[in-house]
């Protein structure tokens, strides 16, 4: 199967052939049978397919499979257990170095450090207080502190926050807010019926 050009030199393939099951090759390069265009890059197809299965075979051996991997917001930012302890996560592998700073550690470079893995994911765990509650305050603002490997400071909201807020009559940058609030919110609206989130 090649391509052909039309009367115009417009590219138009000629018709699929059939294909019996469990023919086509399984290294990336089965498109070529629905695009002959694409036979030049036959090599390129299969290296990025193997980049693919590379990917996709680690995800599935070290995160559980797609599905829980996709479900990051259970796993990343902050998230407060039953305990009252708090593990918070952050995918930055370039960083040379991390800590969770704010309201609750008077922004205190030192006093939280955090761990990285393999993966670039920095992780950290706040006991709670004697009492079982979470050590940083519902509502309090907070920021992550990393340094890159030339040594630049570097002060980032966490990606995973929950809330934001921005008081214009101070700066018009945003401040990362802890959410935690004792009861569980109440929406209201005229619209729907109280949900709680």
């Amino acid at each position: 199967m090649s391509p052909t050009s039309n009367a115009n030199s417009s590219p138009v393939s000629e018709p699929l052939k059939p294909v019996a099951a469990g023919t086509l090759p399984t290294d990336g390069t089965a498109l070529i049978n629905l695009d002959p265009w694409l036979e030049p890059f036959e090599d390129v197809l299969r290296k990025r397919y193997s980049n693919y299965r590379k990917w996709a075979d680690n995800i599935i051996l070290h995160e559980g499979g797609y599905d829980k991997f996709t479900r990051g917001y259970e796993r990343f930012g902050f998230n407060v257990q039953k305990n009252g302890d708090i593990v918070y996560r952050e995918w930055a592998p370039n960083a040379a170095t991390a800590s969770l700073i704010g309201d609750f550690n008077n922004w205190d470079r030192a006093a939280h450090p955090m761990k990285k893995d393999v993966y670039g994911v920095w992780e950290i765990k706040i006991t709670a207080t004697p009492h079982g509650t979470p050590a940083i305050p519902h509502n309090s603002k907070v920021k992550i502190f990393m340094t890159t490997p030339s040594g630049e400071a570097i002060y980032r909201l966490p990606a995973w926050i929950k809330r934001v807020t921005q008081d214009l009559s101070v700066s018009e940058t945003y401040d990362a807010i802890f959410w935690n609030p004792p009861q569980k919110y109440i929406w209201r609206t005229s619209h729907r019926k109280n949900q709680q989130v």
